[in-house]
């Protein structure tokens, strides 16, 4: 998608883009980030979406109206939350069946490098 490969510079104006770049690259997980902004762009327009036809969807995704940078950032940022706390409940689950399975904390029947084997 457009917005992607041109980091929403074409959907911004400069000083707009400017932000969104300073918000991306600050963000270490700016990759993750980047497709909030354009999750949270949909967002914006989901009931305009919805009730549009496929010509019409497609022309207001191109022809982006852009709201205020702050309420897509922050959209952005809540959509961002949601996906970590997410991932990190997932890593607990997993965590949580290794233990079930007596995998505990990867460590079993591990040697350090002089052989000896490493207990839990």
């Amino acid at each position: 998608m457009r917005w992607l490969t041109t980091l929403y510079a074409r959907e911004f104006n400069l000083d707009d883009t400017f932000r969104i770049w300073d918000s991306l690259l600050s963000d270490p997980a700016r990759f993750m980030f980047m497709h909030c902004i354009g999750t949270a762009m949909i967002a914006n327009k989901k009931e305009q979406l919805l009730k549009a036809d496929f010509s019409e969807t497609m022309g207001m995704l191109q022809n982006y109206e852009c709201p205020p940078t702050d309420v897509i950032i922050s959209c952005a940022n809540s959509i961002r939350i949601k996906l970590l706390k997410r991932e990190k409940e997932g890593d607990k689950e997993e965590e949580s069946a290794r233990m079930r399975r007596g995998e505990g904390s990867g460590m079993k029947g591990r040697s350090d490098e002089g052989g000896r084997g490493i207990s839990e």
